[in-house]
């Protein structure tokens, strides 16, 4: 539903209620017979079909309340995410990015870099970062998009890729062949987010083995929480289908 779809909707049922006050009205100043109050029931079904919409379209805008906080949500939803995949998918303070400005800093996950973690999971000294975001906060990631200004976007989310994941444990390629491969995938993999998240993100390659996406629009919601969730679980099934693996 658009905007405009949706204040037309909103209008309709505002004329809804004064034309329903107008009709009772008009019965009341008319004198009270049976025939007047059929013809007033007739003139108010109608219409209150409109104003049921309203009311629908009303209900939807408001802003959802929750028992939790954003913060216990969101960190329940990514705690669950890693535990379902911590095969491969590691969470310490090594991974984070700590900074005394608090925009700067990052919450961060890593990934092994040993393919063969995801078939047979052990310790593994080879753990890269994997996905790094701000620090979680609901004013780093609810916010309202300016209407004037579509330079505006909210949360960036940075994927990072390892040369260890795609080349191999020994990582196994030249400082130029690297840099090639990963400017290869860094275009396969931020055209995927592309297109599987248009309405929700934008994805770019920043510096070399970096890829920046950008959230489109605010994240409050349980299901804003579950969109960016699958957004990292995307990625990190994109990388497992690119990666390099040295059977042991």
């Amino acid at each position: 539903m658009d905007k405009l779809d949706i204040q037309e909707k909103l209008l309709g049922g505002i004329f809804g209620v004064i034309s329903i006050v107008a009709a009772v009205a008009e019965t009341i100043a008319g004198g009270i017979d049976a025939a007047a109050i059929f013809g007033m029931i007739k003139d108010i079904s109608g219409t209150l079909v409109v104003v049921v919409v309203m009311l629908a379209v009303a209900k939807m805008l408001a802003p959802k309340k929750y028992k939790k906080s954003f913060e216990d949500r969101f960190n329940a939803a990514l705690d669950e995410w890693v535990e379902s995949n911590s095969n491969m998918i590691v969470h310490n303070e090594r991974m984070n990015k700590s900074s005394d400005d608090e925009k700067e800093a990052r919450y961060g996950l890593g990934m092994k870099t040993d393919m063969n973690e995801f078939y047979d999971s052990g310790s593994s000294s080879g753990i890269g970062w994997f996905v790094r975001m701000p620090v979680i906060k609901e004013k780093f990631y609810n916010y309202s998009i300016s209407e004037t200004d579509k330079s505006k976007t909210g949360a960036v989310i940075e994927f990072h890729m390892n040369k260890s994941t795609f080349c191999g444990t020994n990582g196994k390629a030249t400082d130029a062949e690297w840099s090639e491969k990963s400017a290869k995938l860094g275009k396969q993999f931020a055209g995927y987010i592309n297109r599987k998240f248009a309405d929700f993100a934008k994805a770019v390659t920043a510096s070399g083995d970096i890829i920046k996406v950008s959230i489109l629009q605010p994240v409050y919601t349980d299901e804003d929480i579950s969109r960016l969730i699958d957004l990292i679980n995307t990625m990190y099934n994109a990388y497992l289908v690119a990666s390099h693996i040295e059977v042991k």
